[in-house]
C-alpha cells in the first residue's frame, strides 16, 4: 500500500487537478451550493482517525443536512 503525504506525490499518481474542478473550489458556501446541499436527501457522514475512514450513510424525506453558520 502506497501512502500519500504530500502535494508533490499526489500529483505524480493522479495528475494536476483540471480547470473545472479548480473553479468548484469556493472558501464558503455560495448560494448554489448551500441551496444544493440543504436540499439534498442523502448524505455520506465520513469520519477520520487513526485506522483510517468510516463512512455511515445519511438520508430522509427531507433535507438531512443543516447549516449552523456561514
Amino acid at each position: 500500500m502506497r501512502t500519500i503525504t504530500d502535494i508533490a506525490a499526489l500529483e505524480a499518481l493522479y495528475g494536476t487537478p483540471g480547470e473545472a474542478s479548480l473553479r468548484k473550489v469556493a472558501p464558503c458556501l455560495t448560494p448554489t451550493y448551500r441551496k444544493w446541499i440543504m436540499t439534498s436527501r442523502f448524505c455520506v457522514l465520513t469520519t477520520v482517525g487513526p485506522d483510517g475512514t468510516d463512512g455511515s450513510p445519511r438520508g430522509d424525506d427531507g433535507p438531512v443536512v443543516t447549516e449552523l453558520d456561514p
